[in-house]
């Protein structure tokens, strides 16, 4: 069974955003797991506060121990949230859960290694 990330749990991004325009050796952002949902309380997804661009989705969300816990989804659409609340949001960027990326690749017979929470 793959570890499950916790809310409040730092966590890292590794992608190619905005391809042609930014460094194409790659991008490194930092954040926080914000929530253990989705948009609309959805589950199998998890929330962070790493910023992504168009690009980063299918990349790796790691825990500070580099084990992944998640892959880029999607990121809020922030102009239309800010046109619908009048608020424009920060950081409001999802995941694939680790529970839901490690059935796929078991129902793809794809191998992978799971490991423990690590203890500080």
């Amino acid at each position: 069974t793959p570890r499950n990330v916790s809310l409040g749990e730092t966590v890292s991004v590794f992608g190619f955003p905005l391809a042609g325009t930014l460094s194409s050796s790659g991008n490194f952002t930092g954040g926080l797991v914000s929530s253990l949902q989705g948009l609309r309380n959805a589950a199998g997804e998890i929330q962070i506060t790493a910023p992504v661009q168009p690009g980063n989705s299918g990349g790796p969300v790691m825990d500070a121990s580099g084990l992944v816990v998640g892959v880029v989804q999607s990121k809020l659409d922030a102009v239309r949230a800010a046109a619908l609340t009048g608020d424009m949001p920060q950081n409001v960027n999802f995941a694939v859960a680790l529970d839901v990326l490690a059935d796929f690749l078991e129902m793809n017979q794809v191998p992978f290694r799971s490991s423990p929470v690590a203890q500080a």
